[in-house]
């Protein structure tokens, strides 16, 4: 089961002095627009892989603090944990996350662009 295979492997800190430097995946928290495409499986976006031939990732799951599933019809923030095999096997797997956050549609602020856009056109036009 890949739930507790994951859940069984140590968190990168814990066995970051093991590993070769180019096995070190690091990875920064994503923002990313209500409603948009994305699969985090995929989008490796802010991933950091020193060198592909000596690590792999894969993408295990992305929950918010509920356990609910990763979504961008939603707003809130997920955290995604992803886990990382060395090629070299005598180097420990480890496993890694970051925050995803699904901001808030944009209602107000297009109206409000559109407001500004038409003061400035306005403003062009007088004299």
């Amino acid at each position: 089961d890949i739930g507790e295979y994951v859940a069984s492997l140590p968190d990168l800190e814990d066995v970051r002095d093991k590993l070769d430097k180019a096995e070190i995946v690091t990875a920064k928290d994503l923002e990313v627009d209500f409603g948009a495409e994305i699969d985090l499986r995929e989008d490796l976006t802010d991933i950091k892989i020193p060198d592909k031939k000596k690590v792999s990732i894969s993408f295990y799951e992305a929950k918010n603090e509920d356990g609910k599933s990763f979504t961008t019809s939603r707003a809130d923030t997920y955290k995604a944990v992803y886990y990382a095999e060395p090629v070299n096997t005598e180097h420990p797997a480890y496993r890694f996350s970051r925050n995803v956050t699904v901001r808030e549609e944009m209602k107000d602020r297009t109206i409000v662009s559109r407001t500004r856009k038409k003061q400035r056109v306005l403003h062009k036009m007088r004299p």
